[in-house]
């Protein structure tokens, strides 16, 4: 899951990892609350071979309409400054993703210092690095869903 796909910049990148098969890359699902961008990420893909790969919803990552523990890995990059509610955002990842699966967060580093953006995770996820380039604008936490319930 892609939260936050705006046009499809993560997704251009995994299309293009060859090790990857098409039975994967046809379980992306991109979600974004701007219609305006997946209407301009659906153009692109209408133009490419991957339309019948994707799949693209309509939501809020503040509430995530799917059931618990569906998604074998979570993306949100560059996302999270534009929540109101970022524990929220980061509960509605955690609830989605499926427990041990693969997540990654990132945040611009002007809306959180290092430390703040670990405290919104530091429960939820383990085996976590955060990344801290200073040629890039955002944080990123990479590790994997701590759901505590199994």
């Amino acid at each position: 899951m892609d939260a936050g796909c705006g046009t499809g910049l993560l997704m251009d990148q995994i299309f293009h990892i060859d090790d990857l098969s098409d039975q994967l890359k046809s379980n992306y699902v991109g979600i974004d609350i701007s219609l305006n961008m997946l209407n301009i990420l659906k153009l692109k893909l209408n133009e490419s071979d991957k339309v019948k790969l994707i799949n693209l919803i309509l939501a809020d990552l503040e509430s995530l309409p799917f059931r618990k523990n569906i998604f074998d890995c979570v993306f949100s990059i560059t996302v999270f400054q534009n929540l109101v509610n970022l524990e929220n955002g980061v509960e509605n990842l955690i609830r989605v993703g499926k427990n041990k699966s693969e997540i990654t967060i990132s945040i611009l580093k002007k809306k959180l210092n290092m430390k703040e953006f670990e405290e919104l995770v530091v429960n939820k996820i383990y085996d976590y690095q955060i990344y801290n380039n200073p040629k890039i604008e955002d944080f990123f936490i990479i590790g994997k869903i701590n759901d505590n319930e199994e």
